[in-house]
């Protein structure tokens, strides 16, 4: 699915569609793409991206880096291992959302039980390895 040229979408919901490629567009400030067969999701022109949910696809690591608003990232159900949860949670920002907390769920991806957490934790971050949003 490409919207990349949808400059004036703001908010994004492709929900269990069997997606296997999205190209979105950098003026989006809420994405969900759960259930669906991602691989690969390149947010990083995205920068005021605020929610961001790829829950139940196929995606091994994703890169938050560019991403400085962002409270909200729910990635669990996908195959991130050890290594590139900790990584994630080394480039996700330290930033002060007004009135919000920032939260990351990363339940039943393989390195969730494993990661360290207070990367993520030392940064503001709730990390939630056991339920759902």
């Amino acid at each position: 699915m490409d919207v990349s040229k949808n400059l004036a979408l703001r908010s994004l919901y492709c929900y269990q569609n069997n997606l296997k490629n999205l190209d979105i567009n950098s003026t989006l400030f809420y994405l969900d793409c759960s259930v669906n067969e991602l691989t690969d999701l390149d947010i990083s022109k995205n920068s005021d991206l605020l929610t961001l949910s790829f829950v139940q696809n196929l995606l091994t690591k994703i890169d938050v880096c560019n991403n400085t608003g962002l409270y909200l990232l729910m990635c669990q159900d996908n195959r991130i291992s050890i290594e590139e949860l900790n990584a994630m949670f080394g480039k996700l920002h330290e930033n002060l959302i007004s009135g919000r907390t920032k939260y990351v769920y990363i339940k039943n991806n393989p390195g969730a039980n494993s990661c360290d957490v207070r990367i993520a934790e030392n940064k503001g971050w709730i990390v939630n390895l056991t339920s759902d949003f």
